[in-house]
């Protein structure tokens, strides 16, 4: 291959970022095929494969695409197409772990010698966790959430900072301590997501942080009528009535045809309406054009992490990882897909990837998570996730979760409106629950 078809493919992710291996390709060297499973060829070169190609190019990657095969097909296409590597999803990942599909790569990180050190042991931890406590994977990105914090609103009503491992009984305090009043204008002191706050809505995410789940998926079993929901809903219930959380129901509510200094100021939290937001990480991006488009008038913001479940204190984040890579266990082709799957999870690759956007995710070699402004980014990953509640999920029926909240979000509201109790409530979506199983 010659040397300017090489650095071609190379600025496909990152400028000037690898060098070349000009005379990579010999004749006398036959080049090994790698096929890896992924949605999109498109994509996977430009996130994964012209980097890899570039740094081995005696392996040629052939993707086999998932675009276009239904979720119900999978098994049977993976095992028509035989590829090497899988970049599982969450829940793929999980059943694949679970149908014994995947190789155990801990065989394959002591024989190498593969640094594990710099990569967020949250991330191993929820890999695991999906795996029975294995490693089948790993992955170099992940997302993950924190509480956002207004400095200029705490400062101007004198209300101390958030700080680090705060459980949800402090936070919503915290929240309350905030007038819902300054003027002509509403403060509110927390908003749990920028989408659909609501009372059933609110409760799961309190409820989630603390590992707990309304169902038993290994047992199709509905969990949701116990003491320990309940409490997490009169919490709820009870914060959202001060006025301290803001109810955004139905999204953002931002008005279409507004300049994008018009629209930034719509989010309540740039406005300084908001004390703090739980959000992910992507936010970030907001704030930094925000900053761009408002200049003086962009509020000064930091983080601290999500609240914390009191009986495990050092847990309660929620971590999301899509590109899971795994290998196939029945693969022919062992040490070329190691190569990939090391390579991708490599400091090198992190500190290259870095430098693009990927979808707003971060690195999971948390070296590479930088501000230039020294904001507390350590709060995505300081924690370890909350307990895997949810193993074996994809036995659910996929109508189940739509329906199922549709009948929540009517009975919780009933118990925000008085006309029933948690109790009451409770009972009926078990009932209902269990008959959509």
């Amino acid at each position: 291959m010659k040397r300017g078809l090489c650095f071609l493919m190379v600025t496909l992710l990152v400028l000037s970022t690898v060098g070349c291996k000009g005379d990579g390709f010999s004749k006398n060297k036959a080049a090994t095929t790698l096929k890896v499973l992924y949605y999109d060829e498109a994509t996977f070169y430009s996130k994964y494969g012209s980097l890899f190609m570039a740094q081995n190019p005696e392996i040629n990657v052939e993707v086999v695409s998932t675009a276009a095969i239904r979720p119900l097909e999978m098994d049977k296409f993976i095992e028509e197409q035989a590829p090497d590597v899988l970049m599982l999803n969450s829940n793929q990942y999980e059943k694949y772990a679970d149908d014994g599909m995947l190789y155990d790569l801990e065989s394959l990180i002591r024989k190498d010698k593969f640094n594990l050190e710099g990569i967020a042991p949250t991330v191993i931890d929820t890999i695991k966790a999906m795996s029975g406590g294995r490693l089948y994977g790993l992955s170099p990105f992940f997302s993950s959430q924190a509480i956002y914090y207004n400095i200029d609103l705490f400062d101007r009503i004198g209300v101390t900072y958030p700080k680090d491992q705060m459980n949800w009984e402090e936070v919503l305090q915290l929240a309350q301590r905030f007038p819902t009043t300054d003027g002509d204008s509403k403060i509110y002191g927390l908003m749990l997501n920028r989408y659909d706050v609501n009372p059933y809505n609110a409760a799961l995410q309190i409820g989630y942080a603390q590992g707990l789940s309304y169902y038993d998926a290994e047992n199709m079993k509905m969990t949701i009528h116990t003491n320990a929901w309940s409490k997490v809903f009169q919490l709820t219930i009870d914060a959202l009535k001060t006025g301290a959380i803001f109810q955004n129901v139905g999204g953002n509510g931002f008005t279409p045809g507004l300049s994008n200094e018009e629209v930034i100021k719509q989010d309540p939290f740039f406005s300084g309406k908001i004390a703090m937001i739980i959000s992910t990480n992507d936010y970030r991006s907001e704030l930094k054009r925000a900053e761009t488009n408002l200049g003086e008038q962009m509020p000064e913001w930091d983080l601290v992490t999500v609240p914390i479940d009191l009986s495990n204190p050092d847990t309660g984040n929620a971590i999301w990882i899509e590109d899971i890579a795994t290998i196939r266990a029945q693969s022919s082709n062992l040490q070329a897909a190691w190569s990939f799957v090391s390579y991708i999870n490599s400091d090198e690759f992190a500190r290259v990837a870095s430098k693009a956007s990927i979808n707003g995710s971060m690195p999971t070699r948390t070296a590479y998570i930088k501000d230039e402004k020294g904001h507390h980014l350590e709060a995505f990953y300081a924690l370890k996730p909350y307990p895997n509640t949810i193993q074996g999920s994809d036995k659910i029926p996929q109508n189940f979760y739509q329906t199922f909240e549709t009948i929540a979000r009517q009975e919780i509201t009933a118990v925000y409106e008085g006309r029933k109790t948690i109790d009451e409530a409770l009972f009926i979506l078990q009932q209902r629950g269990q008959a959509l199983f």
